[in-house]
């Protein structure tokens, strides 16, 4: 099926232009950390315990979590 006015999304570009929004936007971006909610109170700050090449033990008022098929793992335990 041919579509004149499709338009095509190079996913490599879409992504990396992702990043770059969410970093200028204020974001830290961890890649390769295993992480463990270590902490979700009512209110105030979560606490995230992450593994991996950079262990560390941070405290973020928001975060994402793109786990994806790990994720109800994640918020699970």
């Amino acid at each position: 099926v041919h579509e004149p006015d499709a338009g095509v999304l190079f996913t490599e570009a879409c992504l990396q232009a992702h990043l770059e929004r969410a970093v200028a936007a204020g974001a830290e971006l961890r890649f390769g950390a295993r992480a463990r909610l270590a902490e979700v109170p009512a209110s105030g700050p979560i606490t995230l315990e992450l593994g991996g090449p950079r262990p560390e033990t941070i405290q973020a008022e928001k975060v994402v979590l793109a786990a994806g098929a790990w994720t109800t793992r994640l918020l699970s335990s």
